[in-house]
């Protein structure tokens, strides 16, 4: 969104949520909540059991949330220090990142499991990067 605010800015955002809430075949107030939340990197897991709406088999739960630690593991090492095969003693910065991983209620009507993660401020990176081309 932008940081300053012109004359048709609420129109623009209007226009942005009626948009959005076509594409994405959700309600324009559901995409509203999202974008008042705190700055983070969401990932939504849809399962799909057999069953009543709503419902999942704790197997089935089990199974996906130990599948979304396995991704935040993997996803952190490899960013942390990108390499072909990764140690498996990971290091405490994966696990800190492992551990910032938050759960959300689940969804109306389907079982989706909602998480987030909490992203960094850009601020202080921005200016490490200046301070990278600077030197190169």
């Amino acid at each position: 969104m932008p940081l300053t605010q012109r004359r048709d800015y609420p129109g623009r955002v209007a226009d942005i949520l009626e948009t959005l809430a076509v594409v994405e075949a959700r309600a324009a107030g559901a995409i509203l909540r999202e974008m008042q939340l705190p700055p983070a990197d969401w990932q939504l897991l849809r399962l799909v059991p057999p069953g009543p709406s709503g419902t999942a088999p704790l197997l089935d739960l089990v199974s996906a949330l130990s599948g979304l630690k396995d991704l935040h593991t993997a996803a952190g090492s490899s960013a942390d220090s990108p390499q072909v095969v990764q140690p498996a003693q990971k290091p405490q910065v994966v696990k800190e990142h492992v551990a910032s991983v938050r759960l959300d209620q689940t969804r109306v009507s389907s079982y989706i499991i909602a998480a987030h993660t909490p992203l960094p401020d850009p601020s202080p990176r921005r200016g490490q990067d200046e301070a990278r081309q600077a030197r190169s």
